[in-house]
């Protein structure tokens, strides 16, 4: 299925929407990009948030892209899109989050006695004494940098211009009957919905409980919050 038009993958039937409200635990890079799509898809999102947008690891991050470094690994094909889709998302989201093709340098620390002299281009200036470059890794074709934090907002800001929106609050817990997952829990309410992304680091032995108690209506992503979430849902069942 292509993440950008819904389509499938022969490109000519449109993805029928099952789901319609969702609920996403977590508005990290991962919570955001997900709202955004959805919101394409004119999916009703809400992202809870306990503390703010980007504010653990998304938001201090390098924010560093390249295109074939995952190249020859189970990565590659998610890496070179992962690549195009950053550049096209900063012609399309119209917000400088510091978006910017760049030459990426191996460089070694310490490779010379102190006050040795050496030559460098005017681009190179930056470097300081101690720093001497010995390989290129990458060019503007195939490395870029995103300001992680900028990028999480601006995409945070176009899904909620298509109706998306965020709500502070601690997480609680799942309301689920029957199998099916009905909504969050969130500070002693219940927000509504049909499927639920819970952003995540890892979840582990959890995963067979999303299974089995679930039925597959979760899906977990990245960020620490929710494995507290988990737990307290898997020793509940």
């Amino acid at each position: 299925m292509d993440a950008v038009s819904g389509r499938n993958k022969k490109g000519t039937t449109p993805v029928q929407q099952t789901h319609q409200r969702v609920v996403i635990c977590g508005a990290g890079v991962i919570g955001a990009a997900v709202a955004y799509y959805l919101s394409l898809r004119g999916v009703e999102v809400t992202l809870v948030e306990r503390c703010g947008v980007a504010c653990a690891a998304s938001g201090k991050a390098g924010g560093f892209l390249a295109l074939d470094w995952c190249d020859g690994s189970p990565l590659a094909s998610l890496a070179r899109k992962s690549f195009s889709l950053h550049a096209q998302l900063a012609q399309t989201l119209g917000i400088d989050y510091g978006y910017r093709r760049l030459t990426t340098l191996g460089v070694a620390v310490n490779a010379q006695e102190p006050g040795q002299p050496r030559q460098l281009p005017a681009e190179l200036a930056w470097l300081d004494a101690q720093g001497v470059p010995y390989t290129v890794l990458g060019t503007p074709e195939t490395t870029a940098q995103v300001h992680p934090a900028q990028f999480t907002k601006a995409l945070l800001q176009a899904a909620q211009a298509r109706g998306a929106r965020l709500h502070l609050g601690c997480v609680e817990g799942l309301d689920v009957a029957h199998g099916r997952v009905q909504g969050v829990q969130v500070d002693g309410q219940c927000l509504p919905a049909d499927a639920v992304v819970v952003e995540r680091r890892e979840y582990g032995d959890l995963h067979g409980y999303l299974q089995r108690v679930l039925h597959g209506e979760s899906v977990v992503a990245e960020g620490p919050a929710a494995w507290e979430v988990l737990q307290r849902e898997a020793r509940a069942a």
